[in-house]
């Protein structure tokens, strides 16, 4: 929280991570991910927000833990996808 107006309240957050799930070049590399938020409280019953979101490589969860293809080599994963997005939304306390 880094302001505050009268009835508003303002927040801005951020997060990143680096996943290693094997080994370099392999398919299922990494998945990479770098989020920033902002949020305008108002007299804590409402609130507006934004997420921008940026990702690196493809690794499913349930691949890393199993897979479940009957060829173990064979992956959805893709170390070089990107991915890039933006969430806006809301919350109301009623």
């Amino acid at each position: 929280t880094f302001a505050q107006k009268g009835n508003w309240q303002y927040a801005l957050s951020g997060e990143f991570s680096n996943f290693v799930a094997g080994a370099n070049g392999a398919p299922w590399e990494r998945q990479n991910q770098s989020v920033v938020g902002f949020s305008a409280k108002y007299n804590n019953t409402a609130k507006l927000f934004t997420e921008v979101f940026s990702t690196q490589g493809y690794s499913p969860l349930n691949w890393i833990s199993g897979g479940n293809f009957a060829d173990p080599g064979e992956t959805w994963s893709d170390r070089d996808a990107k991915s890039f997005g933006i969430v806006i939304g809301t919350q109301v306390n009623l």
